[in-house]
């Protein structure tokens, strides 16, 4: 179990600790080439091991032109030649993002970690015990007379210090360097070989005696909630009394202090990271368009090449079935009069209009989603359009890469329900209905598809609310009208301007489009698995469609 924590401890200081990344695979790399460094500097040396190795090591400024004059031979190991200028000038290796960074080692601001280890029951000091600060570039120390170490000009951070020897159980522990030396009294168990694996059960915890005092570190597997809210809120809570540590692609906590903290805080846990209920939303969207289309006039057409259809004709239709662009079947009522003056080449055709027709068109969407407490849900009955072009000119060949740029309008609702205490629910309702105004280029075929190239605007009706509604119950929610009119009128020039009689020369359409939107929602709380959908009326009858039989 120890090894185990131990392993996390390092995944995690070498992924989040600033100072934990000088693990870097290139450093592991081996140089295949000699180096043999005659009349140059040590900022002229980076730079050529940089470029060969593909890694960036700049160095300070006061140390750039330090003289080198020695000899590397092929298949060493780069991390090797870099210790070498380390302990020769007195440096030091930081890192920053991908960048190493190699710079004179400062002489106040370095700690001193130190102390002694003994054997847990006889107190005897132990020799040879390895200490390694595993996230930083200094190198191991062991043990000397009586158990007593000491790790000297260490930089400033926060490490992960490991004690291990053949015989004992290994232990790991988080020092603090960055503001003061630090002197620990570690004791460290012998292990007992004799222990058949069958009896060793899974542990998620292990305790150590560090500084007389007993410490125990916990793994904290969480289920609910991020690792990193519930690691601020036990900051926030207990101090520098609890060391937190966090995995968070695995949803884990390392916790390590007193027993009674460590009780305190997995209580506090276990409160928090509890089962997020879910609540089920019902929605029932409903479009409704009153259109109204009158279309009066007269229509002449003349032609002196004698091709004009047409014979003379009138016709009168009651809730007659007819059809209107964009719109589709329609009943109506209309009186057409045709009547061809012919002479020769020379045709007149003159035609009548009367036509009044209305239509009632109701689009309806019913989604139910299960969403879970404090998150966002959404439902989107919308199109995408291409509204225009992103382009992009390739330098090396000169091409131009385009890249559309899609939008989207239509109906979207989204909902956040938060649950309270006494059975209501806080439901945040967020209601967009909107549309695209598109210009058309007369010169467009109609096989263009999505593609507006004459650009256009987006217009759309929203309403954001907060509203509290008792769990089971449904609300209403409405308003959301538009009113638009359009009015067409072609005329004869000259004849259509004349007063009296510029009505037998004028053809007149006027369309009245009314919409509104309306919303139904009901939220239910869901208990458990099985309350699902099954009394619901649509999905309901979608059952019944799927377990129809045709043969």
């Amino acid at each position: 179990m120890r090894k185990r924590n131990l392993i996390l401890l390092i995944i995690f200081f070498i992924c989040y600790n600033s100072y934990g990344q000088f693990n870097h695979p290139n450093l592991k790399t081996k140089i295949t080439y000699e180096l043999n460094l005659q009349d140059i500097t040590l900022g002229e040396t980076l730079n050529i091991i940089s470029q060969e190795n593909n890694i960036a090591i700049i160095p300070s400024d006061d140390i750039k032109n330090i003289s080198v004059d020695m000899y590397f031979p092929s298949d060493i190991l780069l991390e090797d030649i870099l210790n070498t200028f380390i302990k020769l000038y007195n440096l030091k290796l930081s890192k920053s993002g991908d960048i190493f960074i190699l710079s004179k080692r400062g002489e106040n601001n370095n700690y001193i970690f130190s102390g002694r280890i003994q054997s847990e029951g006889s107190g005897k000091g132990l020799e040879g015990v390895k200490i390694t600060l595993i996230n930083s570039f200094s190198q191991p120390t062991l043990s000397s007379y009586d158990g007593n170490f000491i790790l000297e000009d260490i930089d400033p951070a926060v490490y992960i210090v490991q004690f291990e020897k053949e015989g004992y159980s290994t232990i790991t522990d988080i020092i603090d360097l960055s503001e003061k030396n630090i002197f620990l009294n570690i004791s460290m168990k012998r292990e007992n070989s004799f222990n058949s694996s069958k009896n060793i059960s899974k542990q998620t915890s292990n305790r150590n005696i560090i500084n007389g005092e007993e410490i125990v570190t916990e793994n904290i597997y969480l289920y609910n909630n991020s690792c990193e809210d519930i690691k601020k809120l036990l900051s926030e809570t207990f101090g520098n009394s609890l060391k937190i540590s966090s995995l968070p692609k695995k949803n884990i906590l390392v916790l390590s202090g007193k027993e009674n903290i460590i009780n305190s805080s997995k209580s506090l846990i276990q409160e928090l990271d509890k089962d997020v209920e879910q609540i089920r939303i019902d929605a029932q969207i409903l479009d409704v368009t009153d259109n109204l289309f009158e279309t009066l006039g007269f229509n002449w057409i003349y032609d002196n090449s004698g091709n004009t259809e047409g014979n003379n004709s009138w016709s009168m239709s009651l809730l007659g079935n007819s059809s209107i662009s964009g719109i589709g079947s329609i009943y109506s009522s209309s009186i057409a009069i045709s009547k061809q003056f012919n002479s020769g080449n020379d045709i007149l055709n003159l035609g009548i209009n009367l036509l009044e027709s209305t239509q009632d068109l109701v689009v309806s969407s019913r989604p139910s989603i299960l969403v879970l407490d404090g998150e966002e849900g959404s439902f989107k009955v919308a199109e995408e359009v291409i509204v225009g072009e992103q382009r992009e000119e390739d330098e090396d060949t000169n091409k131009v890469i385009t890249t559309p740029i899609f939008r989207e309008a239509g109906i979207i609702l989204k909902a956040t329900p938060t649950i309270r205490k006494d059975g209501w629910v806080i439901l945040k309702v967020l209601i967009e209905i909107s549309n695209f105004k598109l210009k058309v280029n007369k010169d467009e075929s109609e096989e263009s598809g999505t593609y507006n190239s004459e650009g256009g605007s987006k217009v759309g009706r929203s309403i954001e609310t907060t509203i509290k509604i008792k769990n089971g119950e449904t609300i209403f929610i409405g308003g959301l009208k538009k009113a638009t009119v359009h009015n067409l009128d072609s005329k004869i020039p000259y004849f259509g301007t004349l007063p009296m009689i510029n009505f037998f020369f004028k053809n007149q359409n006027i369309s009245h489009e009314i919409s509104d939107i309306y919303v139904k929602m009901k939220v239910n709380i869901v208990n458990n698995e099985n309350d699902s959908f099954e009394r619901d009326e649509i999905h309901q009858r979608a059952k019944e469609i799927i377990n129809r039989k045709i043969y």
